[in-house]
């Protein structure tokens, strides 16, 4: 009796993560995750150009 009903359960659990995977995959995190990256690289990019100019000048 306990064992069918922790399988029961087991196969929901089975369920519930396969369906999170799939609409995690659909979901598009990866930009939200690269747009502090790139404002970053952004801001040191152009400290260091104008630390360039400043050079030369």
């Amino acid at each position: 009796m306990r064992q069918k009903k922790l399988e029961e359960i087991n196969k929901q659990i089975e369920e519930e993560l396969l369906n999170d995977n799939q609409t995690h995959e659909n979901e598009p995190n990866s930009s939200n995750l690269n747009k502090p990256r790139a404002i970053f690289l952004c801001i040191v990019l152009s400290m260091v150009l104008i630390s360039f100019i400043k050079m030369f000048m």
